[in-house]
Parts: C-alpha cells; sequence; structure tokens
C-alpha cells in the first residue's frame, strides 16, 4: 500500500530552524564497506580541533542546533574524540557519533559518556570486512555482534542506534534489522540508508541554502525509494510513517522519512508494537517548543511516563486510536516496559531523469565545505576550490561563496616556445578552462560575487559591459546555473566580429540584454531596472560592476594567487619571474598583487593594458586594492600588505593599438607564434583560445620582450584570462540571430 503523504506530517524544518547538523572529522577507518560516499582522501586524515571549532561557529551560525553528529570515516580513531564531544557538548548541544564500533568498548562509552555524548550509531551490517566478525558472517553473526555494541553503551546511559544500508534485491536485511529493532530494548534508532551509485554524480556546485546544479549521468539513481520502503514497512510490520522531508525539488517526495513506534515489553520480551500517526499534538508541541527555546527538537529521550501520556493524547486529537489503546492495554500489565523507536530513511542525494540535481529539503545531515553547507552523503563531490580558506580558514563562512569553478586551472609548460624564443622557460596558466561550460577570469570573481548575491536571496542580477563583453556572458551563464536572472546593460563597442557571437551566447542563457548608447543613458536604465524589479519581484537587483572587479571580485584573485603557490610547491613550475596578463577591469592584476605577496611569490606583473588609460591606471588600481584590504581586515589581522599596494605591478599601454576591442598587428602577429606551438601541444585539453583584443595584446608584450633578449634565464608564465571553450552551444540557435543585429 502507498502512503497518501498529503496526510502525513511534513516536518517544519527550514533554513535556519533546522535542528540537525553533521561534523566530519576525520577519514581515517578502519573498516571496509560495500558502498562509501567518502572519495579517497588527500591531506590531515583527522581535522585539528581548531578546524572543527569553526565548522561548528559556522554550523550555528547557519542553523538553530539541537543536535550534532560527530562522523568520518571512523571517529573513534580521532586522537581528540573526547576533546570534540565535549567541544559540542559544551555549546549547549547534543552529541550523536556514527561509529563502526570496532574500537567501542566499556572504556570508550564511558569516557563519551563523561564528555557529553548523547547518542551512539553502530553502522555494522551484511558486507563488511571487519576483524571482529567472520568473512562470510552470517545474520545471526552479525546480530549477536550489534546486540553487545549496543548493550554497551547502553549500561554506559548512551541511547544507542543502528545504521544500514539497504541494497537493490537485499530488503531481507531491511527486515532483520527492523525486527531487532523492535526486539531489542536497549536499541532506539534505526537509521536506514538506501544505496546508491556515487560514481554518476561527478561534480557538485553550490550550498543548501543557496541551490545546487551537478555534472553526471541522469538517472543516477538505483531504484529504491521511500516509498517502496514504506510499503514494505506496511506489509512486513503494519508500520505507518510519522513524518517527513521532502525534496528540494518536490516538497511531497519524502526523501527523509520517519516513523516513531511504539513496542511494550513483557518480562524482556517484545509483546506489542505499533507506529504512531502524528496527531495535533506532536504539531503543536512542536510549535511550542520552537517558541520557548527558539528551536526546533531533534530526538526526545526515553522516558516511558511521557510516552503514555503522549499515546492518550495523540488518539484524542488525531492519532490512531486503536493502536494506541493496543499499546497503553499491553503497558498496564505487570512486568511490562513501554518503549518508543524511530526509524529514518535516507534517500540520498542524486541527478534525476532530467537532470535536476535531488536532495532531501534542508538536509538535516548537512556538514561543512568551503564555508558553505552541503549534504554528507555527496560533499566529497564538491568542488574544494579555496586555497584562501585553507591559507585563512577564518575566512570560511564569512566571505561569500558559491563553488562554480572548475580550478585550479592547469598549468601547461612549452618548452620549445622558450628554447626558440630564448625565454628561460614558457609555462601557461589556462584559466581558459575554469569553467565547466565557459572558462576565463571572470568565474573566479563570480564565485564570490554570486555566492553574495546568493546569500541576500537575491533573484536577479545586473551587471555592465560593452557590447561583445566576455564578462556579461560569464553572468548569464552562471546566474542561470543557480535559478537566477539576470540583466545585460551594454555600451556599444568597435565591431570586431566577437561581440555577435557573445551577444547571441548571453541571450540564449536567458539573459535580458538592454543596449544603450552611452553612460548618461544607462543612468536611467538602471534606475528604471531597479523599480522594475522592486515591483515585480519584491526586492532590489543585486549588482556586479564591469568585469566583476570590485573588492568581493578581486578574492578570486587573491585565491588564485595562493593556488598558483600550491603548485609551485606541488612542483608543476618554478616560481615564475614575470607573469604577463591583460589589463582591463583591474580585478584579476588587482588580486594577483595582494594574492602574491600573501603566498611570498615575488613575481612581477606584467599588466598590458587593453582599455582607455582613464579607466585603467595607477590610481584607480591602487584604490581597488586598498578596498579589498580593508574588507580583508574586517574579517581577519592576518592581512598585512597595504602601504605598498601594487608594487609588483608594472602597468604597460603601447599596446593597445587603436583602444578597447580593436585587434592590434602585433597581436596578430603573437597570436600566430603563439598558435604553431600550442597547436602542437593542445593533447587532450581543448587548444588555448587567445582574444585578439585582450590577451593577444599581452602576448605581444611578451613576444616583443623575449626578442629583445629580456626574458633569457627568466621563468615567464603568460595568465590566459579568455575562454576556449565552445559557444557554438548556444550561437547556433537561429530565433535568437536577430538580436545580434541591435548592436
Amino acid at each position: 500500500m502507498t502512503p497518501n503523504m498529503k496526510k502525513i506530517w511534513r516536518l517544519p524544518w527550514r533554513g535556519k530552524m533546522v535542528p540537525h547538523a553533521t561534523l566530519d572529522i576525520t577519514r581515517e577507518c578502519n573498516v571496509s564497506c560495500e558502498s562509501c560516499y567518502n572519495l579517497p582522501w588527500k591531506g590531515d586524515i583527522h581535522k585539528p580541533l581548531e578546524q572543527i571549532k569553526r565548522e561548528l561557529a559556522i554550523l550555528k551560525r547557519n542553523r538553530n542546533l539541537a543536535s550534532v553528529a560527530l562522523l568520518g570515516g571512523e571517529p573513534t580513531t580521532h586522537p581528540k574524540l573526547y576533546d570534540i564531544i565535549e567541544m559540542v557538548h559544551g555549546e549547549g548541544l547534543e552529541v550523536e557519533i556514527l561509529s563502526n564500533g570496532l574500537l567501542v568498548n566499556s572504556e570508550m562509552c564511558g569516557n563519551m559518556k563523561k564528555s557529553g555524548l548523547t547518542t551512539i550509531f553502530f553502522h555494522i551490517e551484511p558486507g563488511q570486512k571487519r576483524r571482529d566478525l567472520p568473512r562470510n558472517a552470517s545474520h545471526g553473526d552479525i546480530n549477536d555482534l550489534r546486540r553487545e555494541k549496543i548493550k554497551t553503551a547502553s549500561a554506559a546511559g548512551i541511547t544507542a542506534g543502528l545504521v544500514l544500508t539497504v541494497y537493490p534485491e537485499r530488503e531481507a536485511d531491511l527486515k532483520d534489522a527492523v525486527t531487532l529493532a523492535v526486539q531489542l530494548p536497549e536499541l532506539s534508532y534505526l537509521m536506514v540508508t538506501l544505496y546508491r551509485d556515487d560514481s554518476v554524480v561527478e561534480s557538485l556546485y553550490g550550498d543548501i541554502n543557496n541551490g545546487f546544479y551537478a555534472t553526471g549521468k541522469k538517472g543516477s539513481g538505483n531504484g529504491l525509494t521511500n516509498m517502496e520502503m514504506a510499503r514494505l514497512m506496511k506489509d512486513e510490520f503494519n508500520f505507518e510513517p510519522f513524518a517527513f522531508l521532502g525534496s528540494n525539488i518536490n516538497p511531497e517526495d519524502p526523501r527523509w522519512l520517519s516513523y516513531l513506534v511504539g513496542v511494550v515489553y513483557e518480562n524482556g520480551k517484545m509483546a506489542v508494537s505499533a507506529s504512531l500517526k502524528a496527531s495535533l499534538l506532536e504539531k503543536t508541541a512542536m510549535l511550542l517548543f520552537r517558541f520557548m527555546k527558539r528551536k526546533y527538537p531533534m530526538h526526545m529521550p526515553q522516558n516511558p511516563k511521557k510516552f503514555i501520556n503522549q499515546l492518550t493524547l495523540n488518539a484524542l486529537l488525531g492519532g490512531n486510536r486503536e493502536a494506541n489503546h493496543a499499546l497503553l492495554d499491553a503497558a498496564k500489565k505487570d512486568g511490562s516496559e513501554i518503549r518508543t523507536k524511530r526509524i529514518f530513511f535516507q534517500h540520498l542525494a542524486e541527478l534525476d531523469e532530467k537532470g535536476e540535481f535531488t536532495h532531501c529539503d534542508w538536509c538535516p545531515d548537512a556538514l561543512v565545505k568551503n564555508g558553505n553547507l552541503v549534504p554528507i552523503c555527496i560533499a566529497d563531490r564538491e568542488k574544494d576550490n579555496i586555497p584562501l580558506f585553507r591559507k585563512f580558514p577564518e575566512l570560511a563562512g564569512v566571505l561569500p561563496y558559491v563553488s562554480i569553478a572548475d580550478i585550479p586551472s592547469p598549468i601547461e609548460e612549452y618548452a620549445k616556445l622558450a628554447e626558440d624564443l630564448n625565454i628561460g622557460g614558457f609555462f601557461v596558466k589556462r584559466d581558459d578552462l575554469t569553467g565547466s561550460d565557459y572558462g576565463s577570469n571572470k568565474i573566479r570573481k563570480l564565485e564570490f560575487l554570486l555566492g553574495d548575491a546568493k546569500r541576500k536571496k537575491t533573484k536577479r542580477v545586473i551587471t555592465f559591459g560593452f557590447a561583445g563583453s566576455n564578462h556579461t556572458l560569464a553572468t548569464a551563464i552562471y546566474t542561470k546555473k543557480l535559478n537566477m536572472k539576470m540583466t545585460a546593460m551594454l555600451l556599444p563597442q568597435h565591431k570586431n566580429g566577437s561581440e555577435k557571437e557573445n551577444i547571441l551566447a548571453t541571450a540564449a542563457n536567458n539573459a535580458d540584454i538592454r543596449f544603450f548608447k552611452n553612460t548618461f543613458t544607462i543612468f536611467f536604465g538602471v534606475l528604471s531596472e531597479y523599480l522594475k524589479s522592486l515591483l515585480t519581484e519584491g526586492r532590489l537587483p543585486y549588482s556586479i560592476p564591469p568585469g566583476g572587479s570590485s573588492p568581493l571580485g578581486v578574492m578570486g584573485y587573491i585565491n588564485a594567487a595562493i593556488e598558483l603557490k600550491e603548485q609551485i610547491d606541488a612542483g608543476l613550475l618554478p616560481e615564475p619571474d614575470i607573469i604577463y596578463l591583460p589589463f582591463g577591469s583591474m580585478g584579476t592584476a588587482a588580486g594577483l598583487s595582494i594574492g602574491l605577496e600573501i603566498a611570498g611569490i615575488s613575481s612581477r606583473i606584467e599588466a598590458i593594458r587593453v582599455v582607455d588609460a582613464n579607466f585603467a591606471n595607477r590610481t584607480n588600481l591602487e584604490k581597488l586594492i586598498k578596498a579589498t584590504l580593508r574588507e580583508l581586515r574586517g574579517i581577519s589581522r592576518e592581512f598585512t600588505p597595504s602601504n605598498h599596494a601594487g608594487r609588483n605591478i608594472n602597468i604597460r599601454g603601447e599596446f593597445i593599438g587603436d583602444g578597447y576591442a580593436h585587434p592590434t598587428p602585433e597581436g596578430a602577429r603573437a597570436s600566430g607564434i603563439f598558435r604553431k606551438y600550442t597547436h602542437i601541444q593542445s593533447g587532450p585539453r581543448p587548444a588555448i583560445k587567445i582574444s585578439p583584443t585582450y590577451s593577444a595584446k599581452a602576448l605581444a608584450a611578451l613576444i616583443q620582450d623575449a626578442e629583445q633578449n629580456k626574458l633569457a634565464a627568466k621563468n615567464v608564465l603568460f595568465w590566459n584570462t579568455f575562454n576556449s571553450k565552445d559557444l557554438a552551444i548556444w550561437t547556433k540557435n537561429p530565433e535568437l540571430r536577430g538580436i545580434s543585429r541591435a548592436c
């Protein structure tokens, strides 16, 4: 029988009012399971206590927590386990731990209880390779070990639970675990996870508060659903669901399904069991708890007297009277004991048949990744892009951020080019590959800017540029992915052919494009856009400056400089003597200037101006750098570079030619020389594309310096900021061809 989800209580956990979260404290593990959603780990196996404290602080900023679960890996292997439990408990939170139980004994249980542990969930199931079970363990062997561990925890005063993974065609494992949960008085919880093939979700971008998009194989589930589990629970045990949480896509899709079961034991043997139906009592109690405590409860301790009262009132206020009375009658008998059992089913996150990333709405088992909240079952697929946060952990969760870039971007060496041009070493930093759909330096800036827009719950983003703007195109692509609207405010530019392709691709990504004759008219256009958004969407749009070059956007290239340092330390290239890049909206140069000094890299930046000197100049650059440092110092005093803003940048204007968007003969020649070598050495990556009006001018400076013998014995890094991904998927739509004629 399929349950009608509209008749089942949908829990009111939303936003900050989700009462639970998790802390991933270690990746050391001493048991091998059939499936594990953790990927191979790089870095320290055990998280330091200070990092765990910071992650807990982020969780508390995002949620009014009642409880936190510690997990891994195997959390009991962490050398600071008791300190971690004590630290979390000291924050007024109930502490749970998910353990395979291998190291758990009476002494450890006593120490964990003394430190403040409330609940332990034992993950002991068929298919595990573990030294405390025979190789081909029977269900009887497994249940004996479960009983031993559960009774050990219970004897120490710790509430005990069990964790189980259900695999296709192995529903017998579930029946066995539910039967044990009902029969064993000391077992209070059963947490059931439906198996998922984790390999089909390749990459994840975003966070719980602001939404995700993911890449991978569509339809990554395996056929098991919570609706099927509900039918099985009804058919085998006559249990009905108590409450549920829907998905981020469909509120009626039970991704997290909860049962509240009462069991009466007579002389230690199970006599009567029945599931409860949520009534007005529980819904009112939940609201009263929120009113008094400013948070919702997560777990309730065993209390037979309170449960008997609940059964009585529940029956009067909409519960299952017949089942409740059966429990109440059995509980009156001499030698009887009544207990509650809570059974949870988790349908893990996946890509559905439409390619939409589906997860439990406001996932109660979220953890911190890149300073944001991510479902634990998919967290290792979230891109870990933030060397800045690794170096300055206090920035995580404070600086707004959304993971959208494919970074670190590759380093490529061109030894033959270096030899022929008498350059000591020639390397390319391929920021043209920073996005799955569209690369360029813009993506790094948008990680912070769109993170801020999402944090502020903005529905629409407006940004500015010339008609062929790569920045407005990148913004259109990634606002669409993040389910935001976008308006591009464009000014005319010299027609060089590329502007039509960019306009078509921008329009294809659902951007509203508005053309203006000059900056005077664009001012009134902005006022109009603000008023329209306020009236139609209920809030002002989020404004991003040209090129994304605000103090927040600059963070993307502080992060990039620290990323470069990690690549140098990994031996991918020597420390560059000189870095060549285009100098337009100044954000890339400003971020690298700060980041190189922070990272201890002494490279000189050759910034080749591609826009008018009235905009891109030393004065404006130093203002941008100082504004960025002020923002950072408001968070951390570790940011000391200040009095020498931009001292590692040499601005050069002799390669601009006739101005912005005008190709030059020197740029065309330099691109031709460069293309000879990159065409041969393209490998599996897309061939490098050079913008004739941006990166070609930076290349022209580099080639000229090499031909004048200024780069002999110098390690040179060319930072490619253009996009090398193909735009044809957007520009071939005949319905959009008329748009480009507006420019």
